[in-house]
């Protein structure tokens, strides 16, 4: 199911509503409205950083993810990397004749 509105505008229309809140807490004299907003908003500001990487969303299957999670967990490496290098393998596979190059680290088997 493709979504309609991304993640980080829903995080970024919620941080302004919460940034709202805060300057009328400020005017209001309110800090205890103050704290609260303040709190909800640098949470949701980070979500919305956080959530607007540049990348597409792909979703593995349940054992796809395990064995991504405990591969980057004894290389030392983030979790987009092995599924990177997998993807790029897999498309050189099926398309050789585009000239695709795969990156991989030391200790990979399959090259």
């Amino acid at each position: 199911m493709q979504r309609i509105i991304p993640t980080w505008i829903i995080a970024g229309a919620a941080a302004l509503v919460l940034a709202v809140g805060v300057i009328d807490s400020i005017v209001s004299g309110e800090w205890d409205l103050f704290v609260v907003f303040s709190v909800a908003f640098a949470l949701v500001a980070s979500l919305s950083l956080r959530t607007r990487s540049g990348r597409n969303v792909v979703t593995l299957r349940p054992d796809l993810a395990r064995w991504a999670a405990d591969h980057a967990s004894r290389t030392g490496e983030t979790v987009e990397t092995p599924i990177d290098r997998a993807v790029a393998a897999q498309r050189r596979r099926v398309d050789p004749a585009e000239g695709h190059t795969a990156v991989f680290a030391a200790g990979d088997i399959e090259r």
